[in-house]
C-alpha cells in the first residue's frame, strides 16, 4: 500500500514547478538518491508483503516515479513553507517506518494523529503504511481540492489492493486546540505527527498544546514526531531581491543574536516588516503586493510566559504613507499614498531553550536532529542561530 507515497511525489513536483528548484546541485542528486533509497527499503523490505506479491514490476513502476530532488529548507514567502511539503522531508520517512513497524506488531491498526494535516497527504501515506490515521485541520479544503486528493487514492488502488493491509482514513476539520473527546479518546494516540505544525504559534501556545492536547491524546511510552522551523531560516520574509530601506536590520540571525545580548527570553520570536501596496484585483479580492523591506525587529512584548503579542504568521497592516519617500524614490512606486501599507507578520522560529520549554524532559524523552539546508543534518554543537530546522522526536514517559 505504501506505493501510494509516490504519486504524491509526482503531484507535489507537478505543482511546484514553477517553485524554481529545478537546477538542483549534483549534491542535491546525492541527497535525492539517498532519499530514494531509503523509501524504497521502506516499501520492500522483507516481510513486509505477502508471497507471492509481484513485487519487481512494481518497483519498476514505483522508481519511475521518484522525484529528481528534494525541496530545499527554506522559504520564499516566509509563510506558507511547509504546507503540502512535510510527505517529501526524510523525517516524515522515520514516522511512516515507526507506523509501519508498529502495524506489524499489532492486532489492530495504530491510532495515529497528523495534526496541521492540509490537503491530507502526510495522513493518507499514514493509512497506507497500515495506521488507523486522524487528518486533523482547521483550515477546510475546497471540494476541488478534496476531489484532486481522492482521484489520487483511486488511481493506486490497483498496486494497494493485493497488499490488503489494514489502515485506514479519516479527515476531520477541527481546531487541534478543540478537539471533541467522545471522537479523540484519552490515551488513544500509538502515535502522532505535527509537520511544520507547532511554529505556527507562540510559545506559550505551543506549550498549551502539548500539555493540554498531545499529553491527554498520547498513551505512555508512545512517540511523537515534530518538525518545526529554527532561526537559521535566512529568507523568512520574502525578502530576496526587495529594496531594503537604508538601516533596516534584515537578518533573522542578526535580529537574534542582537535580542538576546539584550536579555530576551524569546529572542527567536520576532517580526519581519515590508512595504507593500494594496491592489484591488476585483470587488472582492485583494492583493498587497512587496515594494521593499523595512526591516526585522524582535517582539519586545513577548510575555514571561512566551505568549506574544500577535497572532503567528497572520499579516497585519498599518499605514505606510511615512514610508513614501522610500517607496517613490528606492522602490519606484508611482500609485497612492493611501495604498501604501506596511505589512508586519510576527514569527515564532524555535532554538533549543524554546523546545524544553515546550517538550519538558520530566513529561518527555527527547532526541532532537538539527538540520540546515536540503536536509542536512548539523552537528549537535551547531549554534541555535544556524540552525534551519529542527525535528523533535518525543516519547511520553509514564
Amino acid at each position: 500500500m505504501k506505493f501510494f507515497l509516490v504519486y504524491f511525489f509526482l503531484f507535489f513536483n507537478i505543482v511546484n514547478a514553477s517553485s524554481g528548484h529545478e537546477d538542483a546541485s549534483e549534491e542535491v542528486g546525492v541527497a535525492s538518491k539517498a532519499l530514494q533509497q531509503g523509501f524504497m527499503t521502506l516499501v520492500f523490505r522483507d516481510g513486509r508483503f505477502p508471497e507471492g506479491a509481484s513485487l519487481a514490476a512494481s518497483k519498476r513502476a514505483i522508481e519511475e516515479r521518484l522525484p529528481v530532488a528534494p525541496i530545499p529548507l527554506n522559504s520564499w514567502d516566509g509563510v506558507s513553507r511547509g504546507f503540502c511539503s512535510a510527505h517529501i522531508d526524510p523525517f516524515f520517512y522515520a514516522v511512516l517506518n515507526h507506523v509501519s513497524d508498529l502495524a506489524d506488531g499489532m492486532s489492530t491498526p495504530p491510532v495515529v494523529y497528523d495534526f496541521g494535516a492540509a490537503l491530507g497527504i502526510t495522513t493518507e501515506m499514514l493509512c497506507l503504511v497500515g495506521g488507523h490515521a486522524h487528518g486533523i485541520e482547521s483550515a477546510r479544503i475546497t471540494k476541488i481540492e478534496r476531489e484532486k486528493m481522492l482521484l489520487l487514492l483511486k488511481a493506486y488502488q490497483p498496486l494497494i489492493a493485493e497488499f490488503k493491509l489494514k489502515g485506514n482514513f479519516k479527515y476531520n476539520t477541527y481546531n487541534a486546540f478543540e478537539l471533541p473527546e467522545e471522537i479523540f479518546l484519552p490515551l488513544s494516540a500509538d502515535a502522532a505527527f505535527l509537520g511544520n505544525f507547532i511554529h505556527m504559534f507562540d510559545i506559550c501556545t505551543a506549550m498549551g498544546f502539548v500539555n493540554n492536547v498531545l499529553l491527554k491524546l498520547v498513551k505512555p511510552g508512545r512517540t511523537v514526531f515534530c518538525s518545526v522551523d529554527g532561526i537559521g531560516l535566512a529568507l523568512s520574509g520574502n525578502f530576496v531581491g526587495l529594496p531594503v530601506l537604508e538601516g533596516a536590520q534584515v537578518s533573522p540571525r542578526e535580529a537574534y543574536l542582537y535580542a538576546k545580548s539584550k536579555g530576551a527570553r524569546f529572542p527567536s520570536v520576532m517580526f519581519t516588516q515590508r512595504l507593500v501596496q494594496k491592489v484591488q484585483r476585483s470587488e472582492t479580492a485583494v492583493e498587497y503586493v512587496a515594494l521593499g523591506v523595512i526591516g526585522i525587529e524582535h517582539d519586545e512584548a513577548v510575555g514571561s510566559d512566551g505568549s506574544a503579542s500577535a497572532p503567528c504568521r497572520r499579516a497585519t497592516f498599518l499605514n505606510g504613507s511615512t514610508y513614501e519617500d522610500f517607496a517613490r524614490t528606492t522602490c519606484g512606486y508611482t500609485g497612492l499614498t493611501k495604498d501604501l501599507f506596511i505589512e508586519k507578520i510576527l514569527f515564532s522560529d524555535f532554538d533549543y531553550p524554546c523546545i524544553q520549554l515546550v517538550f519538558p524532559p520530566e513529561k518527555w524523552e527527547v532526541a532532537l536532529q538539527r538540520r540546515g539546508a536540503f536536509y542536512e543534518a548539523l552537528p549537535d554543537t551547531m549554534a541555535d542561530e544556524d540552525v534551519i530546522s529542527w525535528c523533535i522526536t518525543a516519547t511520553k514517559k509514564s
